[in-house]
């Protein structure tokens, strides 16, 4: 359950309980009025029981929403919800037995059910709830308990039920409120479960864009500190480089130990190693953000990608005849770049003669781009860190553990994805797939 969920079923919840306290309270002093002021007689008993089931229940909700971190411990919150929703229906409707059935004015509650339920679950369980109170609405109008204070014609005579059969005026009335409840309860579904579905798209809709600019607002600092970095760093690295070099001359001339030279070529070694990582984030980081769309084909793709590759004989690719003329919008280096990296993991990956294999096809409204390696493989553990900054399991110097990371950005700023499928001493398998173009893809 992702943060919005859980948070949009807390709140939801925490209404739940609050509204369900509200209604026992109002119960009460419902049956006080009706007894005391307006001197109605009814069961009294069963009322009052079926007040206390909701107080009880409501109480044991109360204490594990309080007791146990909000909603956190709810495995299923929409089924508990929804039971409860159904288990409120109910307990109206037997109260309404108990008094007058749907002739009693308080039957309108039935319909504030059914809203409460259209707000707070999904359509499935809103319908659900509509199609059980129907009957309901049905059941109480032929069968309950009168109510002298009422009057006549407070039941239904079931064969006005049958064509041509005699009617009542009262029947007449009481048919009437029937319909206009389900009718009223439908309604109310309709227009609510219609709003609530719009509310929460919009509200997915914010949460996507507000992701999106976190990722970008991190991709761009990311490339501002990699070329201040690089820009602040190259001057201090490059005093190393040339004190290392005139050090190793002098200690070559002087007839050092052959370890003090090579400690002294190591130093040099390793600031080139160092220029070329600040160099590489700046350039990776850089690209990511400053690249143009354009409509690219597959073939314009693999070309890219291949330029400047340096194991290309180790590299198959196969591009299924239904998407050859696929056409995808995209900043081409920048995606060129990511399938470069996966190819270029999938390679270091491999035994030194494995081969990597790239399928590209078509599925549906998306370009699928499979890199497939029979490599190492990774652990869940890595998998679920594979594409955090950073991350690399390369040795030193040969990985800034970024390549996924952009990767991953530049993908999903495209509304496409990129997903891992790996396990150990079997291989990996990096799929990405990309939204096709709407005005240029093949049909």
């Amino acid at each position: 359950m992702d943060p919005t969920q859980q948070e949009r079923l807390r709140v939801n919840f925490s209404w739940l309980i609050r509204l369900r306290w509200a209604a026992a309270g109002g119960q009460l002093a419902t049956i006080a009025a009706a007894r005391s002021v307006f001197e109605v007689e009814f069961p009294l008993a069963p009322m009052l029981a079926l007040v206390a089931v909701t107080v009880l229940t409501n109480a044991i909700l109360e204490l594990g929403f309080r007791g146990r971190g909000g909603v956190t411990w709810l495995e299923s919150g929409e089924l508990l919800a929804g039971s409860i929703m159904v288990f409120d229906l109910l307990l109206l409707s037997a109260m309404l037995y108990t008094a007058g059935g749907i002739a009693n004015p308080f039957a309108i509650f039935l319909l504030v059910n059914l809203a409460l339920a259209a707000v707070i679950l999904r359509a499935p369980w809103s319908w659900g709830l509509t199609a059980l109170a129907a009957p309901c609405c049905a059941a109480l109008a032929l069968w309950h308990q009168p109510l002298e204070a009422l009057g006549d014609a407070q039941a239904l005579d079931p064969s006005v039920l049958l064509i041509g059969a005699g009617r009542e005026p009262g029947d007449l009335r009481l048919t009437g409120q029937l319909v206009a409840l389900i009718a009223a309860g439908g309604i109310v579904v309709y227009f609510i479960t219609r709003l609530s579905l719009e509310l929460r798209s919009r509200e997915e809709d914010l949460a996507r864009e507000r992701a999106g600019h976190e990722r970008d607002q991190r991709l761009a600092a990311l490339a501002t500190l990699a070329a201040g970095a690089a820009h602040e760093l190259s001057s201090p690295l490059g005093t190393i480089a040339v004190a290392a070099r005139e050090l190793e001359r002098a200690l070559e001339r002087d007839g050092a130990a052959p370890s003090a030279v090579e400690d002294a070529r190591l130093i040099r070694t390793e600031v080139g190693r160092c220029r070329a990582i600040l160099e590489c984030m700046a350039a990776d980081a850089g690209a990511s953000i400053g690249d143009l769309v354009s409509s690219v084909e597959p073939e314009a793709l693999i070309e890219e990608t291949l330029e400047g590759f340096g194991h290309v004989e180790r590299v198959s690719f196969h591009v299924e005849e239904a998407a050859r003329a696929a056409v995808v919008r995209l900043p081409l280096r920048a995606v060129a770049q990511t399938l470069r990296a996966l190819i270029n993991n999938a390679v270091d990956a491999s035994d030194p003669d494995g081969r990597v294999e790239v399928r590209i096809g078509r599925r549906r409204s998306t370009l699928a781009i499979e890199v497939i390696d029979r490599g190492t493989g990774m652990s869940e553990e890595t998998l679920q860190r594979a594409c955090e900054p950073f991350f690399t399991t390369k040795e030193p110097g040969r990985g800034t553990g970024l390549g996924l990371y952009l990767g991953r950005t530049v993908i999903e700023r495209l509304e496409g994805t990129l997903t891992l499928q790996s396990a150990l001493g079997q291989g990996t398998r990096a799929t990405v797939e990309l939204p096709l173009a709407k005005d240029g893809s093949s049909p």
